[in-house]
């Protein structure tokens, strides 16, 4: 799991820093929750590899690798050269996942249809600096990313990495709609009987001769969406693959795929983007984890515990 890796630098600098906490005196079960697959371990290194800008202020380099991500994305938009729905890791996936992923995926059309006609309107602008904190607009970014163009696509340790570890966490997160499987069964049940309802009295006013007061086939009068959902699952009788909804729209707000993503640091004045570690915090960071009681002041890539 790629989330143990941050868990074992904050580990180690909890014990640098002299923070009681001995995984050696822990039994088999913690000590298993801080173990990382040497496979991991390998991958994300390929990936730090790839990555160019290792020095100067956070914001920099988390930037250069949001781009990453980005031309990552473009590569595996639905309608791309690679998408997204053929890769393993989707293949992998439970229904109500991919139904998240490619729903979140197709709405990166939408997003990117605004973002070239942006640049088409604007022209290549020379971006404007950004302060660091949560107040960046949205043109402001755009102007940024557009500087990049055209997004490349990714080197293969770059594309396995995004393709095998890392959580699309906006196609999960929604304002609205279900969460879990067990509320997405729930509602397709729900539309199922709507739909089959809708059915009956479109059937009875047209046998009648009378005009139908909703839409009409093919949608009866639901949410095309919500009908389509519901005719998959009256044919399986499970979670179907299908188009789902309720994640914050992008326009004017925080949620799109075309922006750069911020580290919340508990509070609004505190801006750990503009963080820049010393040379000895920083040789720490790229240290074995082999031993978290050493000192971390080798500079060697990460290896598996």
């Amino acid at each position: 799991m790629l989330s143990r890796v941050p868990l074992l630098f904050m580990y180690k600098q909890a014990r640098l820093a002299g923070v009681p906490l001995k995984l050696e005196l822990a039994d088999e079960v913690a000590q298993n929750k801080f173990k990382v697959a040497s496979q991991t371990i390998e991958d994300f290194n390929a990936y730090l590899s790839a990555c160019t800008k290792r020095s100067g202020s956070l914001t920099d380099i988390i930037r250069e690798q949001a781009i990453l991500q980005m031309g990552w994305r473009h590569w595996r938009r639905e309608n791309g050269s690679a998408p997204l729905h053929k890769i393993p890791s989707y293949l992998r996936a439970k229904n109500f996942d991919k139904s998240d992923l490619v729903s979140a995926n197709r709405e990166y059309n939408d997003e990117l249809r605004d973002f070239e006609k942006f640049i088409l309107e604007r022209g290549k602008q020379v971006p404007r600096q950004q302060p660091a904190g949560f107040g960046n607009e949205v043109s402001s970014e755009w102007e940024e990313i557009a500087c990049c163009l055209p997004f490349k696509q990714p080197r293969p340790e770059v594309a396995n990495f995004f393709d095998e570890y890392v959580h699309d966490s906006r196609s999960a997160f929604k304002l609205y709609g279900q969460e879990n499987e067990v509320d997405a069964t729930e509602a397709l049940k729900e539309w199922s009987k709507e739909l089959r309802v809708a059915k009956i009295e479109y059937k009875n006013y047209t046998t009648s001769r009378l005009a139908w007061p909703k839409s009409g086939p093919p949608d009866y009068g639901m949410n095309t969406n919500k009908r389509m959902a519901a005719e998959a699952y009256d044919k399986i009788h499970a979670i179907p693959v299908y188009i789902n909804e309720g994640r914050e729209p992008y326009v004017g707000g925080e949620a799109g795929y075309l922006r750069f993503r911020k580290i919340y640091g508990g509070s609004d004045n505190v801006l750990l983007s503009n963080w820049m570690p010393a040379d000895g915090d920083r040789s720490r960071t790229l240290a074995s984890l082999n031993d978290p009681t050493q000192d971390g002041t080798q500079n060697s890539p990460l290896k598996a515990v």
